[in-house]
C-alpha cells in the first residue's frame, strides 16, 4: 500500500524493490539459488473503489507477472477481473 502514489510511481517503486532483491546475495546452503519477486499493482480509485476488489486486481496482476515469466511488475487492468468472472469454474 502506497498512499498518495499514482500507479506509474507505484510501478517504479515496486520495480526498484524487485531489482534490489534480485541483486542481493542471500547467504544460504545453495549459493546458486537466487530470489526474485513477481508483483501486481492496482490503483484506487482508477481500478476500483472497493478495497477487496483492489487487492483481488493486484493479485490477478501478480499471477499475470508469473505467467509472463516471473520477476516482473504487472499493472492491473479492469479487464483482468472481467476475464476472471467469465472463466468457467
Amino acid at each position: 500500500i502506497m498512499p498518495q502514489t499514482d500507479k506509474s510511481e507505484a510501478i517504479r517503486i515496486a520495480d526498484r524493490i524487485r531489482k534490489s532483491v534480485e541483486k542481493e546475495r542471500w547467504v544460504e546452503e545453495d549459493p546458486t539459488r537466487s530470489i526474485t519477486l513477481s508483483m501486481g499493482v492496482s490503483e484506487y480509485p482508477k481500478d476500483a473503489h472497493d478495497p477487496a476488489i483492489l487487492v483481488e486486481l493486484a493479485d490477478l496482476a501478480l499471477y499475470q507477472s508469473k505467467q509472463n515469466g516471473r520477476n516482473r511488475v504487472t499493472s492491473a487492468t479492469p479487464d483482468m477481473l472481467k476475464i476472471k468472472l467469465e472463466k468457467p469454474t
